[in-house]
């Protein structure tokens, strides 16, 4: 048995279009200011040693009336939220470059290669989470004045 589907289209008319147009505009433009917000407020508690990590902040997605800010770079998660004590071994490549060793870990200062060390484990340092608590003091005012201004509310 064949369903039969139904629909039925509606377009607002030439009078309401414009507005509805412009407030979809202002909203956007919202969204716009919120996500400047956040990654200014981001990057203030970013570590930097290199500046790929800060390099790196920008908008992930943005979908209806929520925009995602982040960054895909893999160590973010560490910094952000810590890591615990565990241990490093050298990879097969690094095996096979130090001749097949199993001591093929070593870094200046070092006495001699190692096969493994035991790092204690990275405090956390929530740059997100303190940017988004940051931000979120100082997006209302800004959405607020932006939306008068466009809208003239």
């Amino acid at each position: 048995m064949a369903r039969a589907a139904v629909s039925v289209d509606f377009k607002f008319d030439n009078k309401l279009g414009p507005k509805i147009a412009a407030v979809e505009h202002a909203q956007q433009g919202a969204l716009d200011i919120a996500r400047d917000a956040i990654i200014a407020a981001i990057l203030k508690s970013t570590p930097r040693r290199t500046g790929h990590l800060a390099s790196s902040i920008r908008e992930l997605a943005r979908e209806g009336d929520s925009v995602f800010v982040g960054t895909d770079v893999f160590y973010a998660r560490f910094l952000e939220y810590g890591t615990h004590a565990h241990i490093i071994e050298p990879t097969a490549a690094r095996r096979a470059a130090a001749g097949g060793k199993q001591l093929a870990l070593f870094w200046e200062g070092a006495e001699h290669p190692v096969g493994q060390v035991l790092h204690p484990g990275d405090l956390e340092h929530p740059f997100m989470l303190f940017g988004k608590q940051r931000a979120r003091r100082v997006i209302p005012r800004r959405v607020e004045a932006y939306l008068k201004a466009i809208l003239k509310l």
